[in-house]
């Protein structure tokens, strides 16, 4: 919904915020007013979901209807009809809409400012359709919740060439689409896009390397793209970017790849995820240029492979290497390691080094030791989750200890922490507390 409002610029940065900060504010202020309601989770006092009351989505229809932001039919669904708006859905059979469709919805398709995908699962468009849309802001072709039963497929990604005209994009999301391998070169060619979303799109092999030629953009995500072998070089010379998630260290030693160092040049940065390849190739910068962003403040990394418990072989001394050289920016607030590949806590991860780090997440791996019981050291850490680590041995006494400012504790499939006070979902939450969490 932000990357929306920024796409149409209905929240714009400002000098001490963001463009996403801005929009968050605003969606708390709609959460505070009761205009929208948070849907809460078992294990989660985060809220990633809502959805609206039914009187509430009735008045928002009638709003709409009035101000002509979307066509509506009789049981207040949006439809593709935009001979009256500037803005279109993709419902259903909507290709079959397109080739019947009158001279003068067709004629309109040239002032449209978002198209957004509710319901089509099978995408097809033709190149010359696109090339009309040369006012187009917002275009929302993926997936946009989280089930993925939401199935969304195409043949073919041709279509795509024709948004070169498309000057004034600033919002491409094809979010879990299937099928995609690659995008094309015309790509580079959208000067104004700020955000392009590739999450999940499981069949992506490779990124254009016109990417690199997107200075305006301030959110790059490929997570969960796990064909991806490395990144274009030439990505440290966006440096309007803020978000970057999924950035792979992978298995290609060749020109093509970009490397952490280069990151560095990203003045803006404050929020990255690393992916580590199942076949990475060490060099000597690989992580221990991380904490030369200066910027960033919250940084997600994810092992393909844990190491063997049988003794280290090539991939083995890749991934020990590469866990011993990490250093990380000493103004993170957020770090979330997935499937850490080491038994003890690293060097790097100690609290003299990290004195502004908050929230501290470790989901899967290899980790037995969570530290020694009688640590000088303390932790401001404010959230703690701790989900699938069968090896992790842990007494709440320890953590009591480690962590005196702790007000929120998940504890998820851990087979050897039993003692802890947490309940039957494997929350602990300190009671005294009733500060907000992200």
């Amino acid at each position: 919904m932000i990357y929306w409002w920024i796409g149409e610029g209905l929240v714009e940065a400002t000098r001490s915020q963001t463009a996403e900060d801005i929009g968050k504010d605003c969606f708390q202020r709609l959460i505070n007013a009761e205009m929208i309601e948070c849907v809460c989770h078992k294990r989660n006092c985060s809220v990633n979901q809502c959805k609206l009351h039914p009187w509430i989505r009735r008045m928002l229809i009638s709003v709409a209807r009035q101000e002509q932001f979307f066509e509506f039919d009789s049981n207040g669904n949006a439809t593709w009809d935009f001979s009256g708006t500037h803005r279109a859905c993709l419902v259903g059979e909507h290709i079959r809409v397109i080739e019947t469709a009158s001279p003068r919805n067709q004629s309109n398709s040239n002032h449209l400012l978002t198209i957004f995908n509710v319901s089509e699962q099978y995408l097809q468009f033709e190149k010359n359709w696109f090339l009309e849309l040369r006012k187009i802001e917002v275009l929302h072709l993926g997936r946009w919740n989280n089930l993925y039963r939401h199935h969304i497929e195409v043949d073919s990604t041709v279509y795509l060439d024709g948004l070169q005209s498309s000057k004034q994009l600033k919002y491409l999301c094809l979010r879990g689409i299937s099928r995609i391998t690659e995008l094309p070169s015309s790509i580079g060619a959208l000067s104004d896009l700020k955000i392009l979303d590739l999450h999940a799109c499981h069949n992506l092999e490779r990124l254009t390397e016109s990417i690199t030629s997107l200075k305006m953009l301030t959110h790059l995500d490929v997570s969960e793209c796990y064909l991806l072998e490395g990144m274009p070089r030439g990505v440290g010379f966006l440096t309007e970017l803020q978000v970057l998630k999924g950035f792979v260290i992978g298995g290609s030693t060749g020109n093509y790849n970009c490397r952490v160092a280069e990151l560095v040049r990203l003045d803006k940065l404050r929020k990255l995820s690393i992916y580590i390849g199942s076949k990475v190739v060490v060099t000597e910068d690989k992580l221990n240029e991380v904490e030369n962003i200066k910027a960033l403040r919250v940084l997600t990394i994810t092992w393909a492979v844990l190491l063997s418990k049988k003794g280290a072989g090539q991939q083995d001394s890749a991934g020990t290497t590469l866990l011993t050289s990490l250093s990380l920016p000493p103004h993170l607030e957020k770090l979330d390691l997935r499937c850490f590949p080491g038994e003890n806590m690293p060097v790097w991860l100690s609290p003299s080094r990290l004195l502004r780090l908050r929230k501290l997440y470790f989901t899967g791996g290899m980790l037995r030791a969570f530290g020694e019981k009688n640590m000088s050291e303390l932790w401001n850490i404010d959230t703690l989750r701790l989900k699938f680590l069968n090896d992790l041995v842990l007494e709440w006494t320890q953590v009591h200890e480690m962590f005196p400012n702790l007000n929120f504790l998940e504890v998820f499939r851990c087979s050897n922490i039993k003692s802890f006070p947490c309940d039957k979902d494997g929350v602990w939450m300190n009671c005294d507390t009733q500060e907000s969490r992200e």
